[in-house]
């Protein structure tokens, strides 16, 4: 007998494969095992993301901005007077610590959209750890190039538009 929810599980599957040999059985009950386990690793790590952030989130709103005197000038700034797709990341990221999200746009629109985007995806993986899975974010390949083509006209407009200049 197998023990626990591995039971009704098991006893279905058996039900309907009478004739297998010993050997295999035992593969069918690992594999069933492995798999009830690594939906349980799932689910707790869908769960633990949350607390993890909200760590991470009290130490960057501590010492982000000490850390961030520690990055680099934009070696592509410095070259071609033009500025990168990352250029204004780390402002952006602090100024969404303190809370003040129009700021955080204005020196660049990527940390907010990609914040945005995992947080849907966490509501997304919540849903599925408590049984009611809920596509949110479009499966489609067309809306994500469409999202990555006007993040790119952005990273060119932002070069000749003074007010979005990081």
């Amino acid at each position: 007998m197998v023990p626990g929810c591995y039971y009704v599980c098991y006893n279905r599957f058996m039900m309907q494969k009478q004739s297998e040999s010993q050997k295999e059985k035992q593969y069918r009950i690992k594999w069933y095992r492995k798999r009830i386990y690594k939906e349980k690793l799932y689910k707790a790590g869908i769960l633990l993301i949350l607390p993890a952030g909200l760590v991470t989130f009290l130490f960057l709103h501590q010492f982000g901005g000490r850390m961030a005197e520690l990055f680099p000038a934009c070696l592509f700034r410095r070259m071609t007077g033009f500025y990168c797709p990352g250029c204004g990341n780390t402002r952006s990221v602090l100024a969404l610590l303190h809370g003040d999200i129009f700021t955080s746009l204005r020196y660049n629109i990527t940390p907010v959209v990609l914040g945005i985007v995992l947080s849907l995806l966490y509501v997304e993986g919540l849903t599925y750890v408590f049984g009611r899975h809920r596509k949110i974010l479009p499966r489609d390949c067309r809306f994500w190039w469409v999202v990555l083509s006007l993040m790119f006209l952005y990273f060119i407009a932002r070069n000749f538009f003074p007010y979005l200049i990081p």
